[in-house]
């Protein structure tokens, strides 16, 4: 006997209870054939910045029936990506897998990863240097970043204190 919560499968169908003075009543069975629910699980999009590891993915859910939700599905959802920490800036497909059901026919369907720029840090050395002047420039330098290094002013040609601006230009990967 089929009921609003049976799974899928094939029930017999018989009717009966009529019945007529001028005729001979056969009643013959049929079947009623529950087919699986499509259910569409995608993965949400996500971001995470250059460096730093895969943030925990999610998914939503689009076609559950009878209040069921996730607890309905057998197994556990596997979520794969080609992207790392290390990957360079850009988007990477992340797929969902691993959850069945009898009563559903599950689609599943990729999200995004997108990586963006991290800040870049630009490490200095020698903060403080005093230069003796002796009437020739001198070159400033000593700081590392991932960009190539700029100094305004790039050389020092007087004594004093000087302010000196130092930038790094931009990469995949740094802003």
């Amino acid at each position: 006997t089929a009921t609003t919560n049976s799974n899928v499968g094939s029930y017999d169908v018989t009717a009966s209870g009529l019945t007529a003075d001028n005729y001979d009543i056969t009643f013959v069975k049929g079947t009623l054939n529950i087919n699986s629910k499509a259910l569409t699980i995608t993965v949400n999009n996500s971001t995470k910045v250059y460096g730093t590891p895969n943030p925990s993915f999610s998914v939503a859910y689009e076609g559950f029936v009878l209040g069921q939700d996730h607890n309905a599905l057998s197994g556990s959802l596997v979520y794969t990506t080609v992207a790392t920490d290390d990957s360079n800036v850009g988007s990477y497909d992340v797929t969902a897998s691993g959850l069945s059901s009898t009563n559903y026919a599950i689609t599943f369907v990729k999200g995004t990863l997108t990586i963006t720029q991290a800040e870049q840090v630009i490490n200095v050395t020698n903060v403080t240097k005093e230069f003796t002047y002796n009437g020739s420039a001198h070159t400033i330098s000593g700081a590392t970043a991932q960009g190539a290094i700029t100094y305004s002013p790039a050389t020092v040609t007087t004594a004093g204190k000087h302010t000196i601006t130092i930038s790094a230009a931009e990469t995949t990967n740094y802003k």
